[in-house]
């Protein structure tokens, strides 16, 4: 093999090796975010404030912009309540089906 092919082929495992670690993470958040949710509600503050609480995480992004994209992939759900004047967040059985397999 040639330096190129070598150099190459390296580059490659090393994508591929990032692309794997942001998959494992995305599946460790995903987790979290299912284990501090449980079966409530949760407003996007009181989901920050779960996480911090039990596993000592704060979302580095906006953790309303996290719960947005997992509700698109249909692996948490969410609406705007009036009344709480914000997002609501929760995770029931069709979510939790999809075992963050995407």
């Amino acid at each position: 093999m040639n330096a190129v092919t070598h150099s190459t082929s390296q580059d490659t495992y090393q994508i591929l090796g990032r692309i794997r670690n942001r998959a494992l993470m995305k599946d460790r958040l995903l987790m979290m975010i299912w284990d501090a949710v449980g079966d409530d509600r949760l407003t996007t503050r009181d989901a920050s404030e779960r996480l911090d609480s039990l596993f000592g995480y704060r979302c580095p992004d906006d953790l309303a912009k996290t719960l947005s994209k997992y509700r698109k992939e249909g692996l948490v759900k969410g609406e705007i309540s009036m009344d709480l004047g914000g997002w609501v967040w929760w995770v029931d059985e069709e979510c939790r089906s999809k075992g963050g397999d995407e």
